[in-house]
């Protein structure tokens, strides 16, 4: 049977510009399947961009590969040591120890700032102007923020 380029081409899963280039280098086109199958596996068995690395090729790109995992190796081991350094000198907490730090420190920013209202309202009442207002706010912000870096100190 006589096939035509695109349908070889559809058959062996590459393009009709291939199947020209496959004629031009001797490939029965004009033959079965099977000896147009037969012809593709001699050719790429001829063929050196077909083939893989030599062996040293080979040899040389896995020592390179086992190069740069010990590299890598060697970067992570640094990595490691220094959070090991950073957690002892207690620089580094762990990340649940921090979240309950936080959620302290939100719990009693929450209530003083709920408190504001009740031990601080006698201050604002006769101010008669804003510029008073502001500077007695000012002063409250003031505390309210040290109290809240004090605790986050630990004092």
């Amino acid at each position: 049977m006589a096939w035509t380029h695109a349908q070889l081409a559809k058959k062996f899963g590459v393009s009709p510009a291939t199947i020209g280039y496959w004629k031009s280098q001797g490939c029965p086109v004009k033959g079965s399947i099977e000896q147009i199958a037969a012809w593709r596996e001699e050719f790429n068995a001829r063929d050196p961009r077909k083939q893989g690395p030599t062996a040293d090729a080979q040899i040389a790109q896995l020592k390179r590969f086992l190069l740069i995992a010990e590299t890598k190796k060697a970067q992570e081991a640094g990595k490691l040591a220094e959070l090991k350094r950073l957690r002892m000198e207690g620089e580094l907490v762990p990340i649940e120890e921090a979240k309950k730090l936080i959620a302290a420190l939100t719990s009693q920013a929450r209530t003083r700032a709920l408190n504001l209202v009740k031990t601080h309202a006698a201050k604002f009442v006769g101010l008669k102007s804003q510029v008073a207002a502001e500077r007695a706010l000012d002063e409250l912000i003031r505390q309210v923020v040290a109290a809240m870096s004090s605790a986050a100190e630990g004092k």
